[in-house]
């Protein structure tokens, strides 16, 4: 990744820009399919030994309770798609090509607006180089 400096400030190219927008978008697409598969799985899971689990839950606790923890089978689905955004966010954060440098703010969601006048949406300045 090539960083120029622009009054003190680092500015990237446009080359490294859509690379690392189009990471952010595949690490994004990959929690999101394993999010999916992992509720796939879970409801598969529940609905191929329903009598089994809700047996388990039932002679472990009750009746209700059983029933109620029936319900909580897509949990590790939400738990997958909160860990796995969290992280991508959090490396997208520390993705210097994704940062405007001089207001700090995160430029993956406005890729179109930087890419189409090489300038940060929120505080207008130069953020990508402009061709020689």
């Amino acid at each position: 990744m090539q960083l120029l400096s622009l009054e003190g400030f680092c500015v990237t190219t446009l080359d490294d820009f859509r690379g690392a927008c189009g990471a952010y978008r595949r690490q994004m697409l990959t929690v999101f399919g394993i999010t999916l598969l992992t509720l796939v799985v879970a409801i598969a899971v529940g609905i191929a030994f329903k009598s089994e689990i809700r047996g388990f839950f039932t002679h472990q606790f009750n009746a209700a309770v059983g029933d109620a923890l029936m319900g909580t089978m897509p949990v590790p689905a939400v738990i997958v798609l909160l860990l796995g955004s969290s992280l991508i966010q959090r490396r997208a954060r520390r993705t210097a090509a994704l940062r405007c440098p001089h207001c700090g703010k995160q430029l993956e969601g406005i890729q179109t607006v930087v890419i189409a006048t090489r300038n940060c949406g929120f505080c207008g300045k130069q953020v990508i180089e402009w061709p020689s």
